[in-house]
């Protein structure tokens, strides 16, 4: 069992959510050290994950790096958390496929309506947020759930509130919000 994740209330209320509901395929966008996607995975032992993150620094996402260009980063910091991953990717094959871009770009390789959820956890800027509600909500089944972290920021809850309206709920303690596709 990997230990919990640094919000220990994050990985307890996803493992609860996600088993409660009989989830069996979703994603994380914003994985970067893999904490919350690994125990996530070793709770849920029939639970399969697509990661996303671009593993670099984030000036990436302002000096026009393309996504396809990400993987000649091997500078950064970040770098090494993407290296540990894919150790562990091993481990778990075929439960996890990592895909090393930004959000957007990665949504080509996921099919619509193919999740039972998506949770986003990546930029939290408010066009960040923004584009991933509008990008990875088409790729939930309906019945299944959009999801994110840190409502407590201004500009993520503005994103949130903006895109769904108030019809979200929010899991105050691990700072989570969460609609259902319908």
């Amino acid at each position: 069992m990997t230990k919990l994740p640094p919000d220990k209330g994050k990985g307890e209320w996803l493992v609860k959510f996600i088993l409660t509901h009989g989830f069996v395929h979703g994603a994380e966008l914003g994985v970067q050290k893999g904490n919350n996607l690994k125990y996530l995975l070793d709770n849920i032992p029939h639970l399969k994950m697509i990661g996303v993150d671009i593993w670099s620094d984030k000036s990436v996402r302002f000096n026009n790096t393309k996504s396809e260009d990400l993987e000649k980063d091997t500078t950064s910091i970040n770098y090494g958390f993407y290296q540990e991953l894919l150790k562990y990717t091993r481990q778990v094959h075929p439960r996890l496929v990592l895909y090393r871009h930004f959000t957007s770009y990665a949504t080509k390789f996921v099919e619509d309506e193919s999740l039972d959820f998506a949770f986003v956890d990546a930029g939290h800027e408010y066009e960040d947020v923004k584009e991933d509600i509008a990008n990875w909500l088409p790729k939930i089944k309906k019945g299944g759930y959009l999801l994110g972290h840190d409502i407590n920021q201004a500009q993520v809850r503005r994103a949130v509130t903006e895109m769904l309206g108030y019809q979200f709920k929010v899991a105050k303690r691990p700072k989570i919000w969460y609609i259902e596709k319908k």
